[in-house]
């Protein structure tokens, strides 16, 4: 009798730990802390810089942080509008670049780069924005050839000539085949 009620209190104490590490992984990411010890995900140096560069104030921006740390665009991208909706930096190049990135990685292609395209002063995007788009989107990506945008010449020198051709005769053929 005595040794189940010792394997009873010792399986309680242990639910009571379990629970008490989950409450502060959770609180660890509500503030934006990692610790390295139990970090799944190495922070990378651009999500790093971007982070600092917005200096995330609430603890749904810590979350959606979190998502880009570990690389999961899909929940990312669902806590955006709870992170950042009317908010100062979702209407900034930077916000809207990245808000673009993660329409782009969730499979709407033609949109993020639309988007992206879209942006009035591409050149107020913030470094570590353009980098990211640099290492997933390349010149050779079938989606120029459908964006309907008008080229700005700064894109040329992220994306290169090829993506510029392809989107300067999508747009040359769409004007020829509308009618008048």
């Amino acid at each position: 009798m005595m040794l189940i009620k010792s394997l009873t209190v010792a399986s309680l104490l242990v639910g009571v730990n379990s629970v008490a590490l989950a409450e502060d992984d959770l609180m660890s990411i509500l503030e934006g802390k990692t610790s390295t010890a139990q970090a799944q995900f190495v922070e990378s140096e651009e999500v790093a810089k971007l982070k600092k560069a917005v200096n995330p104030s609430s603890a749904e921006q810590n979350i959606f942080f979190q998502f880009l740390v570990e690389k999961n665009y899909e929940k990312a991208l669902f806590q955006w509008s709870q992170a950042f909706n009317q908010s100062a930096f979702q209407m900034t190049e930077t916000g809207k670049a990245l808000e673009a990135f993660l329409n782009y990685k969730n499979g709407l292609k033609l949109t993020g780069v639309e988007n992206l395209l879209a942006i009035s002063n591409p050149e107020k995007i913030d470094a570590t924005v353009i980098s990211l788009w640099k290492e997933n989107l390349n010149d050779k990506d079938p989606v120029w050839g459908m964006a309907q945008v008008t080229w700005n010449p700064y894109w040329t020198q992220v994306f290169g000539q090829a993506a510029e051709m392809a989107v300067v005769l999508q747009k040359a053929m769409s004007l020829k085949t509308s009618p008048l």
